[in-house]
C-alpha cells in the first residue's frame, strides 16, 4: 500500500517539476507544488488543504484528486477518502484499479468489510497486474472462512516445509545440572509435507496424509521422524459446522520405533457475524508402544479445547483454551495439564505479517508418589515473508520457561527457526 503510495505521488511530482515557486497563490500548479512538498514532510494536513485548493483553482486530472484522497486517508480521514476514491473511480477509467484498491482500503479502516471485499474485487479485474497482486491479497485476507471448499475450487492441496534453526535445550532440562562438558543445545533441521483432498460430489469426505522429520546435530537421541493418514466427514448441523474423523500417527524416536497413536477427532465450528468464528473440539487418543523401552507412554491422551477467531482490519486475534488429560502406564507421564493461548497476526501490506503469540500452561502429575506441579510460559514472535512464487520465507524466535515444585524439573529455552514454505 505504502509502495504504490509513494509510487504514484512521485509520478504527479514529476510531472509538476519545473514551475516556478514564485507564481500567484492562485496559480493551480504552484499550490500542487506547495502540497506535494507538505505530502513529502508528513504534513497531510497542509497537503490536503493545498490540493484541495489546486483543484478549487482550475486544477483538473486525476493527479490532484488522487493525492488528495491519499492525505485524508493518511490524517485518518477515512470517510473523506472514500468519498474521494469513489469519485476518482468513476471519473477516469484508467485510474480505476488503483482507486478501486485504495477505496478498499479507507473502507476497511471503517470495518466496512463486505464493500471493502466488492472494491478489491474490482480492483482485481483491472488491467494492472501489480494492482491485481494486491487485491487478490487483500481478497484472501479478507475472505470468510469455508469449512468446505465449492466444488469450483481444487480439491486436492499439498503443502510443504523445509526450516533450520538452533534450539539451546532440545532436552528441556535445566543445563546446569548436567555433568560437565555436555550441553542441549544444538543446531537443527526440519521438514514437513502434506497431502490433503475431498472425496464425493459434495466434497464432504476429507483424507489428508503427512510426514515430517527433525533432526538435531548435536542432540541424535532426539531426531524425530513420523507419519499420520486421517480421514473425516465434513456436514452442517443448525448453524454449526462439523467435521468428525479418526487417525493414525507412527512415530520414531532416534531412528527406533516410540509410538502409535489411533484417535477420533469431533471439530464444530460457528460464525459469529461476518468476521468473527468460535470453535469447539475433542480428540481422542489410544496410544501405544512401539518398542518395549517405551512401555511407559502407553495409554490415553483426551483434549478438550475452545478458540475465538476475529479477522480484523489489519489483521488476525485468535483467543483459546485447552484441557488435556493423560492416562498412561507410567505417572511421570500422566499429566492433566490447563493451557490458555493467545494470539495476533498483523499484515503489514501485501507481502509481509507480523505475528506475536503467548501460552500459559499449568500440568499437575497427580499420580506420582509426590504429586507434583509445573508451570510453562511461552512467547513467541513471527515474521512471513510472502512472495507471488508462492512461496513463504519465514522466521520465528521463541522463548519459553518452566517452572516447578521440583528444581529438577526446572528450565529455560531459546528457540530460533527460518524456514520456507509453499502450497501446491
Amino acid at each position: 500500500m505504502q509502495r504504490s503510495f509513494r509510487l504514484a505521488i512521485a509520478i504527479w511530482i514529476a510531472g509538476s517539476a519545473g514551475v516556478s515557486a514564485n507564481a500567484s497563490p492562485a496559480d493551480p500548479s504552484a499550490l500542487f507544488e506547495e502540497a506535494s512538498a507538505a505530502f513529502a514532510e508528513g504534513d497531510y494536513a497542509t497537503a490536503a488543504a493545498r490540493f484541495a485548493a489546486a483543484k478549487a483553482a482550475g486544477m483538473d486530472g486525476p493527479a490532484v484528486d488522487y493525492n488528495r484522497g491519499v492525505s485524508h486517508y493518511r490524517l485518518g480521514e477515512f470517510a473523506e477518502a472514500e468519498r474521494i476514491f469513489r469519485e476518482l473511480s468513476a471519473a477516469y477509467p484508467q485510474m480505476r484499479p488503483l482507486a478501486e484498491y485504495n477505496l478498499g482500503l479507507a473502507l476497511l479502516r471503517q470495518e466496512r468489510i463486505v464493500e471493502a471485499r466488492q472494491a478489491f474485487a474490482r480492483a482485481q479485474a483491472g488491467k494492472d497486474p501489480a494492482i491485481a497482486a494486491l487485491a487478490e491479497t487483500m481478497l484472501e485476507r479478507t475472505a470468510p472462512q469455508e469449512p468446505i471448499a465449492p466444488a469450483e475450487k481444487v480439491a486436492w492441496l499439498g503443502l510443504f516445509d523445509f526450516s533450520v534453526g538452533y534450539d539451546d535445550n532440545v532436552a528441556l532440562v535445566d543445563e546446569a545440572s548436567l555433568p560437565a562438558g555436555l550441553s542441549t543445545s544444538s543446531p537443527m533441521l526440519e521438514a514437513y509435507g502434506l497431502i490433503r483432498g475431498r472425496l464425493g460430489r459434495s466434497q464432504s469426505v476429507r483424507i489428508d496424509a503427512s510426514a515430517y522429520m527433525m533432526r538435531y546435530a548435536n542432540a541424535r537421541s532426539f531426531d524425530q521422524d513420523g507419519i499420520q493418514v486421517g480421514v473425516a466427514y465434513l456436514f452442517d448441523a443448525g448453524g454449526w459446522q462439523l467435521d468428525a474423523g479418526s487417525h493414525y500417527a507412527y512415530n520414531l524416536l532416534a531412528g527406533d520405533g516410540f509410538e502409535r497413536r489411533l484417535g477420533a477427532t469431533l471439530t464444530a465450528r460457528h460464525r459469529l457475524g461476518e468476521a468473527s468464528t468460535v470453535s469447539l473440539r475433542y480428540t481422542r487418543d489410544d496410544v501405544g508402544d512401539l518398542d518395549p523401552e517405551y512401555w511407559y507412554v502407553e495409554g490415553t491422551r483426551d483434549r478438550v479445547s475452545v478458540a475465538f477467531e476475529q479477522r480484523r482490519v489489519r489483521g488476525t486475534l485468535e483467543l483459546g483454551y485447552v484441557h488435556e488429560r493423560n492416562d498412561r502406564a507410567e505417572a511421570s507421564v500422566s499429566p492433566e495439564r490447563h493451557e490458555v493461548f493467545a494470539g495476533y497476526e498483523y499484515w503489514l501490506g501485501a507481502d509481509w505479517t507480523l505475528g506475536v503469540a503467548g501460552l500459559l500452561r499449568k500440568s499437575r502429575y497427580e499420580k506420582l508418589e509426590v504429586p507434583r506441579e509445573e508451570s510453562l510460559s511461552q512467547l513467541s514472535l513471527t515474521a512471513t515473508r510472502s512472495f507471488g512464487s508462492g512461496w513463504q520465507l519465514v522466521g520465528q524466535y521463541r522463548v519459553g520457561e518452566n517452572s516447578s515444585d521440583d528444581k529438577a524439573f526446572e528450565y529455560e529455552r531459546n528457540r530460533f527457526v527460518l524456514g520456507l514454505n509453499r502450497l501446491f
